[in-house]
């Protein structure tokens, strides 16, 4: 008998400083690959203390995919970012839930982290 798994969560911790040019591929990239795999991201944007629109760039995409925003009032550099990116994301999932980070300057392509799940399903 095989036991079936939970629906779970994929929390996607995105650390940003000045990616507003960038961070609106990877949130759309994150939704269309949710749709065609069935898994259901939700992506922790934290802005550290950009000068640039990038808030403003994720603010837009909430309604579309499951998002939450942290803002930096200054940059506080990568290791704070990721930091407080991961300490919301274990606030937010459930025990069943994966939690990765993964950069915001569309760098990265989110069906890595499509791989890593089915990994973690093995």
């Amino acid at each position: 008998m095989t036991r079936e798994r939970p629906p779970r969560s994929v929390y996607v911790v995105l650390p940003a400083y000045n990616e507003a040019g960038n961070v609106g591929a990877v949130l759309k990239a994150l939704e269309r690959t949710g749709v065609e795999t069935g898994i259901q991201f939700h992506a922790i944007v934290v802005d550290d203390g950009s000068s640039d629109p990038t808030a403003e760039i994720v603010r837009k995409y909430k309604g579309r995919i499951p998002c939450t925003l942290l803002v930096h009032a200054f940059n506080r550099g990568l290791g704070a970012t990721i930091r407080d990116g991961l300490l919301k994301a274990i606030e937010q999932a459930d025990d069943g839930d994966v939690i990765v980070t993964m950069d915001a300057d569309d760098t990265h392509t989110p069906g890595a982290i499509v791989d890593m799940v089915a990994k973690i399903d093995q």
